[in-house]
């Protein structure tokens, strides 16, 4: 079983890949054009007696590419597969919040001596010819070809290595994934890069499929780490949108998510949004659309939900997750949709009503503590 310091963090790194040009040996110019993230969600399973975690993405590119290439290191080959990007809307209908319906009287005091005053309420740069690698310094794992998306696994000695093979596929390679990549590198973790086509159309999104990786780690993580700049200034225009991320967790407990220590003492801007175990049929359910067997998904699997819509996004470390402490329950405010009907206290009239109340209580108490006046007959005396 591996260490938490052998195993490494499946960590992504979105680059932009080449624009096409034709399909020569000799075609060695790469055209940078604007790319960013502008939203996420990812499914994380985490199968804790077989420390093994299954991670499942998806996204949206804001870009003019033709097509978007990505990068994930792991500690071994890991396995591909497709899920279904059902799972997601089925997960977003389970920890959304009630809502309301009917009628709700609402109470206002209100003094009467204001309605006369009146009352309101408002409420990509050319790239260097490839270079020369030893047969060594680079290996191909594996080629295979997923949801829609070639997917080479490769072996690298070295970060050098490493750029020739992606460089010569197209692949754009900037000094801050040199940077990023040489500690996954360093520990002889696997790369695996992917390459998304663009759908036909003029639209500049683009989303992926969702993309199941499953491998072995000692603590259920999720990639967070980016490099310092994916982009070089200057040469794209950077993503001033709404940048989003959602994260399902389904553990057999609650789970809190940290980022891992790093010495710019940043902490992950992410908050649970909803916490609390998923009854038989929810668990069936999500188990049969991620094609997973029934025992990874159990009755009383805890979903926790988190969402992180900070940007830019301070991914200078991985998240990783822990059991919460707490374990208590979590669930949004529920969304009110009810009729609302505003019954008007006027708070003048029950002041008068209770001041008057007061002094007839006081006189009828002291009636009853006099008593009743006897009747005294006055004798004149007789000369």
């Amino acid at each position: 079983m591996p260490t938490y310091r052998s195993v490494a963090s499946v960590v992504i790194a979105f680059l932009l890949a080449a624009l096409t040009c034709p399909q020569t040996d000799a075609c060695a110019t790469l055209a940078r054009r604007p790319f960013a993230v502008a939203s996420e969600n990812a499914v994380i399973v985490w199968n804790e007696k077989a420390h093994t975690e299954h991670f499942i993405r998806t996204a949206t590119f804001q870009s003019g590419a033709d097509d978007i290439g990505f990068i994930v290191p792991t500690p071994s080959t890991p396995t591909l597969t497709t899920a279904d990007n059902k799972v997601i809307d089925n997960l977003d209908t389970v920890i959304a919040p009630k809502v309301l319906r009917g009628d709700r009287y609402d109470t206002m005091p209100f003094p009467m001596i204001e309605i006369p005053l009146g009352f309101f309420m408002t409420h990509i740069v050319a790239s260097e010819r490839p270079q020369s690698v030893k047969e060594a310094d680079i290996r191909v794992e594996s080629v295979q070809t997923v949801a829609g998306l070639d997917a080479t696994t490769l072996s690298a000695d070295n970060t050098s290595a490493l750029s020739v093979w992606l460089k010569a596929h197209h692949y754009n390679w900037t000094p801050q994934l040199a940077d990023w990549l040489e500690p996954y590198v360093a520990k002889g973790w696997k790369i695996t890069a992917f390459r998304y086509a663009k759908h036909t159309g003029n639209a500049p999104g683009l989303s992926t499929d969702l993309l199941d990786l499953t491998f072995q780690t000692d603590r259920p993580f999720y990639p967070y780490r980016e490099p310092v700049s994916r982009v070089e200034p200057g040469l794209a225009t950077p993503y001033h949108g709404r940048r989003t991320l959602r994260i399902f967790f389904l553990a057999t407990q609650r789970e809190a998510g940290q980022m891992e220590t790093n010495t710019l003492g940043q902490q992950w801007p992410g908050n649970a949004t909803y916490a609390r175990p998923i009854n038989a049929s929810t668990a069936s359910a999500i188990a049969s659309i991620l094609k997973l067997p029934s025992d990874e998904v159990p009755n009383g699997t805890w979903l926790t939900s988190f969402d992180d819509d900070s940007s830019p996004r301070p991914g200078v470390a991985d998240v990783f997750f822990t059991r919460d402490p707490t374990q208590a329950e979590l669930t949004p405010r529920p969304f009110d949709q009810r009729t609302g009907h505003l019954v008007v206290i006027p708070l003048d009239a029950l002041i008068i009503a209770a001041i008057v109340g007061i002094i007839v209580r006081r006189r009828k108490n002291r009636s009853r503590r006099r008593g009743p006046q006897d009747n005294v007959t006055l004798g004149i005396p007789l000369p």
